[in-house]
């Protein structure tokens, strides 16, 4: 598993540079997981070529020595460590490297469990691990409504002789850790850094999800990892940050096929003064497309949906919603110049409401499952924990 962080880190560097070390060795999981096992795909749904262990390590070693290649060919940065250990943040780092690898160790010995994963996910791994063939699992679901980035990433645990995929989901939430931590330390000190991390991090869901094996955290993460680039792009204006933001941002695709992420760039259509027109043309197709597919309007079972959503999100999230209202509030009244994490986690909501009346419509009985709405949703906490420091930042930079 380690294995694919290579391919990962020379991505990464490709994009950000080779000056930001840490960030690019926290990107090269989240980023070796995504290329390796789109390359899996391709080699075998496309170019018939069978999946083997044999296959994969030359597929994984082959991504790597061509990244390399580009990489070597590329001119290198000076790599600029300024990091100044103390004490404290040496104890700090030293507890939650314990914690990562009691937790990545011990990961090895859980079984799955889970419907989804038992029946879907690991299932179709199952089935590949058998045949070597993707095209057979396809019966089950197709995967342009689930995509194969956890499925693949099973297979390529089992293959090699794991008992369990689970360490992929704590390797995803530890390399979140990592990424959240880095970004925000280019503005802030090390003390608040780890605190707002810590904050991120222990949003609903998230800790639990690194126990599960469904694909709502990798979705996640590379959601929040994604606005959390866009956000520095409209700090720093740099084309490395916008690059790595749009990467990561559908790289969420392949995790699940939600349109949040369509969310995120449609906000930095708008915030970004020179694509706003194209952000109204975009949106004013999107908007008449969903007219079109859920006319005429019916208006008992919008409420019903909103409802649903009172119960199920709204107050098993709370008081999130409500740190969201307060904290727009406060943007409009101070005028706070960088609002692309107000702009993009207000599509969300919409987004969210819209998409569950969509469901209603299609489904009676969608309202049976709420635990399902609140992992596909959950990427609304980090979202908004996200929204608040950078608000926080921005008035202690305002008062400073």
């Amino acid at each position: 598993m380690l294995f694919l962080c290579l391919p990962g880190y020379l991505f990464s560097r490709l994009l950000l540079g080779n000056s930001r070390l840490v960030e690019n060795l926290a990107l090269s999981f989240p980023i070796g997981i995504q290329i390796f096992t789109l390359s899996v795909f391709v080699f075998n749904f496309v170019f018939g070529v069978q999946l083997t262990q044999v296959t994969g390590w030359a597929l994984g070693l082959s991504l790597t020595l061509l990244l390399l290649l580009v990489n070597t060919a590329k001119k290198s940065q000076k790599v600029i460590l300024t990091f100044k250990p103390t004490y404290l943040f040496a104890a700090i780092l030293i507890v939650v490297l314990l914690l990562f690898f009691s937790a990545l160790i011990s990961s090895h010995w859980f079984p799955i469990t889970d419907w989804d994963a038992v029946t879907l996910y690991d299932f179709r791994a199952k089935v590949i691990l058998r045949t070597g063939w993707i095209s057979d699992t396809l019966f089950r679901a197709r995967f342009t409504d689930y995509p194969l980035l956890t499925t693949l990433g099973h297979w390529w645990m089992r293959v090699n002789g794991s008992f369990t995929p689970l360490p992929i989901y704590q390797m995803f939430l530890w390399s979140f850790v990592l990424v959240v931590f880095s970004a925000l330390n280019k503005n802030f000190s090390k003390r608040t850094s780890l605190l707002a991390t810590l904050f991120i991090v222990l949003c609903p869901k998230l800790f639990e999800q690194s126990f599960v094996a469904y694909s709502n955290l990798p979705y996640t993460i590379y959601l929040i990892i994604g606005l959390i680039y866009f956000n520095i792009w409209f700090s720093e204006r740099n084309s490395e940050n916008l690059s790595m933001a749009l990467t990561l941002t559908l790289m969420s695709f392949w995790a699940r096929t939600f349109p949040f992420a369509a969310g995120s760039i449609l906000a930095m259509l708008y915030v970004f003064k020179p694509t706003r027109k194209l952000f109204y043309v975009i949106a004013t197709g999107g908007l008449i497309y969903f007219l079109i597919n859920t006319w005429p309007f019916n208006i008992q079972i919008f409420w019903s949906s909103l409802d649903f959503l009172k119960w199920s999100i709204l107050g098993y999230y709370f008081p999130y919603p409500l740190m969201f209202v307060l904290i727009a509030v406060y943007q409009f009244k101070n005028k706070i110049k960088n609002n692309y994490l107000l702009v993009s986690t207000t599509i969300f909501w919409l987004l969210i409401i819209l998409g569950n009346y969509y469901y209603a419509l299609s489904d009676p009985n969608y309202s049976s499952i709420p635990d399902a709405a609140q992992r596909t949703t959950m990427f609304i906490n980090p979202a908004i924990a996200l929204l608040l420091i950078s608000v926080l930042h921005e008035k202690e930079t305002a008062l400073s």
